[in-house]
């Protein structure tokens, strides 16, 4: 399995490498546009991307844009839909019907705790 985690803070991406380093290879950016390269290198790769753990308030490209490009691409290239979880430490409900409307498959608000990592992937059908 496949998995890229976004975020600007290392801490949040170092945590999530731990929990998930045991269920795939973890692919790590620190910003939007380190994630959009990622993803358009691992698909012309043709390596499927199991699941995108994506931070939605991020420097340079948020990742509402990040949500929003990577779905595009999906349709374009008629590439299979990656699941993507957005996280917030921004839990407003505005917020995350934002990211439903942009495509994201679920959402984790900030902090996050390892045991709701794993309930949210078991409960989207991702085979850990």
């Amino acid at each position: 399995m496949n998995i890229i985690i976004v975020d600007d803070e290392f801490i949040n991406r170092k945590f999530l490498e731990t929990v998930l380093a045991k269920y795939g290879n973890c692919y790590m950016a620190e910003n939007g546009i380190e994630a959009l390269e990622l993803y358009n290198n691992l698909i012309k790769t043709e390596e499927k991307i199991s699941v995108i753990f994506l931070d939605l308030m991020m420097p340079k490209m948020s990742g509402y844009e990040v949500l929003e490009k990577i779905r595009e691409i999906e349709n374009e290239k008629k590439y299979e839909k990656t699941s993507i979880i957005v996280q917030t430490a921004a839990g407003e409900v505005e917020n995350i019907e934002e990211a439903f409307k942009k495509g994201a498959d679920s959402y984790l608000v900030k902090p996050i705790k390892k045991d709701a990592v794993i309930f949210e992937l078991e409960e989207m059908g991702i085979k850990l």
